[in-house]
């Protein structure tokens, strides 16, 4: 379950995780993943100076369970960027898909109570700062395409692993929040 957090404890730092679509830079503290991205992240985040260090087994852990099988039923904590709260209940909602499944921009927006910001949660999947963690790859248009943006990027490649190796990708109804 994503929780979001404002604590801001010392040091941060980077480490790089394979994943089977390519390496994940992760920005972390004590146990809290502050972002994630594929195409790696810049040497201050967030007003702070990451520190490279090799990953601990938590966080490899971490990474290896979300390729797997989501994150539905993992605890974990991701910083408050600044995300309003429609864009943080989109981005906890889309985390509790689990791998294999796919739902729609529409499906989102009526997990999360507002059945008519479909437009908004595209936006605030647009805006997630941890790529995989956050399985936004599983958001998609409500004919199950993936919107134009996703592309022949590193969603493209993660749902092709996911239906490989997962299985077939189906509808979802987001499972509710804890």
């Amino acid at each position: 379950m994503l929780q979001l957090s404002h604590d801001t404890r010392e040091p941060w730092h980077s480490s790089s995780v394979a994943t089977p679509v390519g390496p994940l830079a992760v920005a972390w503290f004590a146990d809290v993943v502050v972002a994630a991205a594929f195409d790696g992240l810049p040497a201050t985040l967030f007003g702070r100076v990451l520190t490279t260090e090799v990953p601990p087994t938590w966080l490899v852990g971490m990474v290896d369970e979300a390729c797997q099988w989501g994150l539905v039923e993992t605890r974990w904590t991701l910083l408050d960027p600044g995300l309003t709260p429609l864009q943080q209940a989109a981005l906890a909602a889309a985390a509790r898909i689990p791998a294999g499944a796919l739902a729609s921009y529409g499906d989102v927006a009526q997990a999360i109570g507002r059945p008519r910001a479909a437009r908004a949660v595209g936006q605030a999947m647009s805006r997630s700062p941890a790529d995989l963690f956050i399985p936004t790859h599983r958001v998609v248009r409500h004919n199950g395409q993936p919107a134009a943006g996703q592309l022949g990027g590193v969603g493209d490649r993660l749902r092709r692993w996911e239906a490989e190796h997962v299985g077939q990708h189906t509808p979802v109804i987001i499972p509710t929040r804890r």
